[in-house]
């Protein structure tokens, strides 16, 4: 375990370099930014000034975790304490894994290379269940035994949260704890209780039971699982003096919590590659299939006011391009037109887009849609889940058909060119008619979204349902692999047919999500074993290993239908059934029932309280904020008069769907359902009956007008807004309509060094454009579909290469002080990227990589190589012809490099690492591809950058009198 006097901070890593960044190896692995840290916003602390070193784990591939706005809360919270250091690992790749094992390495932390057996904590977060072999692979790697049983007092607390933490029972060997619920305060008491565990000098099991004291914390080994002879679950007995069903953590008041706005920025580009403000916790829509809303319930949205503080900070912290809403449902957010009005308001100049995460339809009005496309158009993803009216009363999510399709003509007349569609397959009670209907209503939407885009783009996106625990869908079956490759198949015809897209989820991936969704300890075992076998990345098609899972299901005797086909009944009792989420188990077995009838629950943040469990309605209670507040949004806290169930039936808000006659023998009705399923939200409501009554009154706007209603966007929103340059402040102009003479134009040399010599290109253009918003420049923006910053840079480096002479132009605003602007610039880069000079030229010079004519680089060679490497220049140097194989796009073509303009000269400092020789090429045609070049010559250590060589770029050649700035001692500025 960590020893904090062994730190020394002068140093990298923590007890020496880090081996995983020898250039041998990421040179042989994809994207090595996944590996490097050093990010803009890192919490990198001095580790002998704290007592606890907590390591915060998304078992999946950086590009993956980093989107994860969870652990970032947690990452903050954590930091905030003085005598704690908290730091990211991530799961690694298989061919930086065959690196890592082939040498012997240990995995460690992105910020001190902390090695994982060395923590005092390591925390995961479980959001998938297909990620739990990568857990594995993250503690086996780490040094740290797979099974809690198996670990001593100088291991680290392993523990978990997140929603598939509510079934932790496949994980119940290996987890030592298990965090319920809202982390944001749990986490700082794991903390607290595994610092006195470490003091007290006492076993590891006393910690454990220590744990139990924390409220939302559940130590699976005191907790012994029963089975019955079938094999289901007979009982889950807790030990002595604990309690048989454990409370979930509650944050009760969201706008009052701790949240995070300085995070660490990835240089390479993460699945979610934003500013992420969650704007409220849980959703009491009631969809019967997501775990999400109902293990987070109640409802609690955090005020208008504070969401565009934190987005406002986030953005001048991180630099990011775009920012997020975040919640289950973010149409259902009280104050979301208003809402987005301030923000697009405040951040529009700046070009900062704005995403949506998938969105209910009918919460869509026209507003939130115009005020969205004020600055870009990001992708509209809507979430029916389910195609026809009946089947959507089954899952509890009612849409009126004409709402949708209507407001997917909304969303095209506005200039977006794509939709998609996201739908479930195996609902249960799904019938061939509701496939059918899929098809239907995605071509009553492409249709209607042509009259306002021809080139109109629908696809629609299938994944398979998968049983949850802790929802009314526990008891029932999931389809089988059979089933869903038929209906996914039946789907692929008959979209393409109706020229619509189709992307569907690998279908044996959901086989084994269900298993482990429901999984019992016993499908740990398989799990255990199915790594040892080979599974890894189980939720990345191209590394699942259907083999590997089968042949640790025989091995482990675990039949997978008993877990996926098995219909539960009332008396199941669960593998989670220690886990209480607040609901009542009656109620969610009622609402089972309510949902083979079609039967529809209510809102309970609009209606009146059903009485789930959740609520004690003086503490814990749905928090939502009034729209119509002036001087300030006010919180709502209704407080209803809980339902009788006897009396649910009677209630128009709880109407079961009728049952008339069946059509065409299939069983299924097709007609919209009748009382108590009105609709989508009060604002869509509101929205189709003021169309509605504009249509009569004569007044609304036809699509077939010369696209009058049309919402400028692109060039035409440009000539519009700044069609005159009068009597405006140029501050407030974003696009390339100023004239050449009120712009500035400023050059740049800076450098590429240390780990960030592995950023590919366009990691290293990112870079730039968030050190700009950060320091708030005044750029100027093209005039594309996506505006970007008017910004360009020279050739590319290869990646792998330092150097000291990469180069870049930006277009800015007058007036702009040159000197001042380069300062700020050269503060908020990277270090590994450091800003060494900077210039105003003329505003019509052309951009650096058209006058660029040339390069110098310089070989360092390690003592031994020089000799052999002395002769091989030599012979190169007398040879007639070098043919090599050059490889571009895809094709391989031979070229003779003596026929290049190469020139190899000795340098001076020929004895010392940086020295060797200097090489210079042209910067386009034959021998422009100094990788080629330089293996050619000197092999592939030298190419690669390995075994002691390195490659430099020390000057750019350019045209003419063109000569490259000098940067004086300091890297201050030229004149």
């Amino acid at each position: 375990m960590f020893d904090p006097s062994s730190f020394v901070p002068s140093q990298r890593a923590y007890g020496g370099d880090s081996p995983e960044l020898d250039p041998e190896i990421l040179a042989c692995v994809e994207k090595p930014s996944r590996y490097l840290g050093g990010e803009v916003g890192q919490v990198c602390k001095d580790l002998s000034s704290v007592r606890s070193v907590v390591g915060l784990c998304y078992p999946d591939l950086y590009e993956i975790g980093m989107s994860h706005i969870g652990l970032k809360i947690l990452y903050s919270i954590l930091n905030g304490q003085s005598d704690v250091a908290a730091e990211r690992v991530y799961a690694v790749a298989p061919d930086m894994e065959a690196q890592m094992r082939g040498r012997g390495l240990t995995l460690r932390t992105l910020e001190n290379r902390v090695p994982l057996k060395d923590l005092h904590v390591l925390g995961f977060t479980l959001q998938y269940e297909l990620s739990y072999s990568n857990l594995l692979q993250v503690l086996d790697l780490g040094g740290i035994p797979l099974r809690s049983a198996d670990r001593t007092a100088d291991h680290p607390l392993v523990i978990a949260g997140g929603p598939c933490a509510f079934n932790p029972a496949p994980l119940g060997t290996v987890l030592d704890a298990v965090c319920l619920g809202d982390g944001e305060e749990t986490i700082l008491a794991v903390v607290e209780v595994e610092q006195r565990w470490r003091a007290s000098g006492k076993p590891r099991q006393d910690l454990l039971w220590m744990l139990t004291e924390v409220p939302g914390v559940y130590v699976p080994s005191l907790y012994t699982v029963h089975y019955l002879d079938d094999g289901r679950v007979a009982a889950v007995e807790p030990a002595p003096g604990l309690p048989a069903r454990l409370r979930k953590a509650i944050v009760t008041d969201l706008d009052a919590a701790a949240y995070v706005t300085e995070t660490p920025v990835p240089f390479g580009r993460v699945v979610h590659d934003r500013v992420g403000v969650e704007i409220q916790r849980g959703c009491m829509r009631g969809c019967r299939f997501c775990q999400a809303g109902y293990i987070y319930r109640p409802e609690r949205q955090r005020s208008p006011e504070t969401i565009a503080r934190l987005v406002r900070e986030g953005l001048a912290a991180t630099g990011q391009e775009e920012y997020s809403l975040l919640s289950l449902s973010a149409g259902d957010y009280n104050c979301m037109e208003p809402l987005l009005t301030a923000l697009m308001d405040e951040h529009q100049t700046k070009r900062s887009g704005i995403s949506l995460p998938s969105m209910r339809l009918e919460t869509l009005s026209p507003g939130i849609m115009d005020q969205i496309s004020r600055v870009r158009k990001t992708s509209f993803t809507v979430a029916p889940e389910a195609a026809s009216d009946r089947l959507r009363a089954v899952i509890n999510k009612v849409i009126d058909e004409d709402v949708l399709v209507d407001m997917v003509g909304e969303v095209f007349k506005r200039g977006w060119r794509g939709l998609k569609f996201y739908f479930m397959l195996g609902i249960p009670t799904e019938q061939q008619a509701d496939l059918e209907a899929m098809v239907d209503l995605g071509a009553r939407c492409l249709h209607n979204a042509k009259r306002f885009n021809r080139n109109a783009n629908i696809t629609v996106s299938v994944s398979s349902f998968v049983p949850k625990s802790h929802t009314p869908f526990q008891w029932a079956r999931q389809i089988t692999l059979d089933e869903i490759q038929a209906k996914q198949s039946f789907l692929k015809n008959e979209l393409r047919r109706a020229k619509l897209g189709f992307r569907y989820h690998e279908s044996r991936s959901s086989v084994m999500e269900g298993i482990y969704s429901r999984g019992d300890r016993r499908s740990g075992e398989a799990l255990i074993r199915a790594y040892e076998l080979g599974a890894r990345m189980d939720g990345w098609q191209e590394h699942f290993s259907t083999d590997a899972w089968y042949q640790a299901f025989d091995e482990t005797n675990l039949d997978p239908a008993f877990y996926n086909q098995r219909r539960r009944d009332a008396s199941e009792v669960f593998p989670w059934e220690a886990i209480d989420i607040g609901m009542k188990p009656e109620w969610l077995w009622a609402d089972w029932m309510d949902s083979l009838e079609a039967g529809f629950v209510p809102d309970c943040t609009t209606e009146p309280c059903y009485d789930c469990g959740v609520c004690d309605h003086a503490i814990v209670h749905n928090r939502v904020y009034d729209p119509g507040t002036v001087g300030g949004t006010k919180q709502l806290h209704r407080i209803r008069k809980p339902y009788d169930t006897g009396r649910k039936k009677e209630d128009p808000q709880f109407v079961a769907m009728p049952r008339p006659p069946a059509k065409k023998g299939t069983g299924v009705v097709d007609a919209v359902p009748p009382q108590g399923m009105a609709p989508g939200s009060a604002p869509a409501r509101a929205s189709r009956a003021a169309h509605l009554a504009a249509v009569e009154a004569g007044t609304a706007p036809d699509p077939k007008r010369d696209n009058a209603h049309v919402v400028p966007q692109g060039h035409e929103a440009s000539r519009t807004q700044h069609s005159s340059l009068e009597h405006v402040d140029i501050k407030d102009v974003f696009d390339t309509r100023l004239p050449k003479e009120m712009r500035t134009k400023v050059e740049l040399r800076f450098g590429k060094t240390g780990p960030l010599v592995w950023l590919s290109h366009l990691d290293v253009m990112g870079a730039f454009r968030r050190a700009l918003r950060r320091i708030d420049a005044p750029v100027l923006w093209d005039l594309g579909y996506h505006p970007q910053v008017k910004m360009s840079f020279g050739s590319p480096l290869p990646t792998g290469m330092a150097s000291a002479s990469e180069w870049a132009d930006i277009e800015l605003k007058k007036p702009t002080d040159v000197a001042a602007f380069g300062r700020a610039l050269q503060a908020a880069m990277p270090a590994g990227l450091p800003l060494l000079a900077w210039r105003e030229v003329p505003s019509r010079t052309r951009p650096v990589a058209a006058r660029t004519v040339g390069y110098t680089y310089r070989i360092g060679a390690p003592e031994e190589a020089r000799r052999a490497a002395s002769d091989g220049l030599a012979e190169w140097l007398a040879a007639e012809t070098c043919v090599i194989e050059v490889k571009k796009k895809k094709r391989t073509q031979t070229v003779d490099l003596k026929k290049a303009p190469i020139v190899i000269v000795p340098h001076a400092d020929g004895s010392s690492s940086g020295g060797g020789w200097e090489l210079h090429v042209a910067s386009s045609g034959v021998g422009a591809r100094i990788r080629d070049v330089v293996r050619a010559v000197f092999g592939d250590d030298a190419a690669g950058s390995r075994n002691g060589w390195s490659v430099v770029r020390i000057e750019t050649l350019f045209e003419g009198d063109a000569a490259p700035i000098a940067a004086p001692e300091g890297a201050t500025p030229s004149p």
